[in-house]
């Protein structure tokens, strides 16, 4: 299912719910059959559009949700669901994605209440090609400022059809846009 229908922006509902009060108000104003069926075949566009969307995740819904469900598992110390969501071909610098799970293990006496990711939103969103998708997002120690990072994840569209992180890039949030890349902070 193509993303613009199962993944549409939040104006193409607002234009399909103005052209629907607007039919709407055409068909209570003049009480016609014409108006009424204009007005049901707007409304029916509209819920079906509206149940697509919802029946179907696109790809940047998927990733969207990952990235929460990675935030969320390291908040509670479940490092093990954070790593169902990183491919097995992980690649960042000269870790793979054991490697990382070794640097994880040594990180976990830092960040003790796990790590904050936000600001994942269409902006921030790139798909590169149909089976690779890079989404931006702010990273942190829970409680801790100075480690904030701008992440840009690279995710994979796998076999099983999901996605997975198979690499990161980290800039300083002040310079995400014309910056070097960052590292690890303490790697």
């Amino acid at each position: 299912m193509p993303d613009f229908i199962i993944d549409p922006a939040p104006m193409v509902y607002i234009i399909l719910v103005a052209f629907t009060v607007i039919l709407a108000a055409l068909a209570f104003r003049r009480q016609t059959r014409r108006d009424l069926i204009f007005f049901g075949f707007a409304a029916g566009i509209l819920l079906t559009w509206f149940l697509l969307d919802r029946a179907y995740e696109s790809g940047r819904e998927q990733v969207n949700r990952k990235i929460s469900e990675m935030a969320e598992a390291s908040q509670s110390n479940d490092y093990k669901k954070v790593f169902d969501n990183i491919s097995p071909t992980f690649k960042y610098k000269a870790l793979n994605k054991d490697g990382l799970f070794q640097l994880s293990q040594r990180g976990k006496q830092f960040l003790t209440d796990g790590v904050e990711l936000w600001g994942m939103n269409r902006q921030s969103f790139k798909q590169i090609n149909p089976t690779t998708i890079e989404m931006g997002f702010n990273a942190q120690g829970k409680g801790m400022p100075q480690s904030l990072r701008y992440c840009v994840g690279v995710f994979q569209k796998e076999a099983d059809n999901e996605w997975r992180m198979t690499s990161f890039r980290l800039y300083n949030p002040v310079q995400k846009d014309n910056g070097e890349e960052d590292q690890i902070p303490g790697f």
